[in-house]
């Protein structure tokens, strides 16, 4: 089914990262839980500006090194 979904992506002329990101985001934001109203995550029924969204990479995310990460003071 994965292979189905992100050939439709592609087909479509979307990014599957950034697709998929965003979809992963939306069920983050419903405790866990896919959103409640897919349509935004369907191809067909998008908007021309969210297709034209999705199909750019994914814009680079800013995350805060972790502690392991960061310099030690001498």
């Amino acid at each position: 089914m994965m292979f189905s979904l992100f050939q439709t992506i592609l087909l479509w002329g979307l990014n599957p990262h950034h697709w998929l990101h965003d979809y992963l985001d939306a069920c983050a934001n419903n405790g866990g839980q896919p959103p409640s109203d897919i349509r935004p995550f369907i191809p067909w029924m998008m908007s021309e500006s969210r297709k034209q969204q999705l199909s750019k990479p994914l814009p680079e995310l800013t995350a805060t090194p972790l502690e392991s990460e960061q310099p030690q003071s001498p």
